[in-house]
């Protein structure tokens, strides 16, 4: 390997080789560390929906490090303790999580309910998910419904049709604002089977806008939620790199001229 090697070439470094147990050590924290790699590397993207992954990959990462924990105990192992503070300090923030996040996850057509249920989540959990997102649809995104005519009271002077309907009302129950229940888009869309991991979201509820119109707007709001902060501190790094503080104090025919106007073409 390349350290060993400069190591060799070096007499100063000698005394900082790296042993035969380091090197295991080092192979077993690597495993710990690989899949929060991943989840960071999947949470911190700016092109695709990250904030419907978050409550998996959170579950996903705590199931992973109990595991951990429940082995380095038996084995004594050096990694136990700070695997047992990751794992508390994830649950900490995975307690913190809200409503946001499940209705997210309920609307990314790749995870539905059927993530929940896969990771083992409780049903009262579950019920809680689907009971938010339904009370947020048809609070701020249910069309309106049309109002109805209203039915004129009957008129007894009308004779034997007026009686004929009293007695066919006393005997089978009024008709009247007797609905078949219609079923809202979210009853639909969970309905539906769950669509293959490679489906990209946005371009799903692009395909199916005209079918649930509503219920678009509201993954469109959601989805769009990111997970991290990262991709605007991003966003921030690069601009700083480009209006630098020497760019923005550049002076032009005795007037100040910020770069940013240029940039925005003002």
């Amino acid at each position: 390997m390349l350290i060993i090697h400069i190591i060799r070439l070096e007499e100063r470094l000698r005394s900082l080789q790296i042993h035969a147990d380091e090197w295991a050590l080092l192979q077993k924290l690597k495993h710990i560390l690989d899949i929060f790699i991943k989840a960071i590397e999947h949470l911190s993207g700016s092109s695709y929906p990250t904030l419907s992954a978050q409550l998996p990959y959170f579950a996903v990462l705590a199931s992973h490090l109990e595991t951990i924990v429940g082995r380095e105990r038996i084995q004594n192992s050096i990694f136990f303790d700070a695997c047992t503070t990751s794992w508390q300090k994830l649950d900490e923030y995975y307690s913190k999580t809200g409503s946001a996040q499940a209705i997210a996850t309920i609307l990314d057509p790749r995870c539905k309910v059927q993530t929940f249920r896969n990771l083992l989540w409780r049903t009262e959990w579950i019920l809680e998910a689907e009971a938010a997102i339904q009370c947020i649809y048809h609070d701020q995104y249910a069309p309106t419904p049309s109002s109805r005519p209203a039915t004129p009271p009957s008129d007894p002077s009308a004779g034997s049709d007026y009686l004929e309907d009293d007695f066919m009302t006393a005997v089978f129950g009024s008709s009247q604002g007797s609905t078949i229940p219609v079923m809202s888009e979210v009853d639909i869309y969970l309905e539906e089977k769950v669509e293959r991991s490679q489906v990209d979201p946005i371009e799903w509820w692009r395909t199916y806008e005209t079918r649930f119109p509503n219920l678009r707007r509201m993954a469109r709001d959601y989805l769009a939620i990111p997970a991290t902060s990262v991709p605007s501190e991003r966003c921030f790094s690069i601009a700083g790199n480009v209006l630098t503080k020497r760019r923005s104090a550049m002076t032009g025919n005795g007037k100040r001229h910020h770069v940013l106007q240029v940039l925005v073409g003002i």
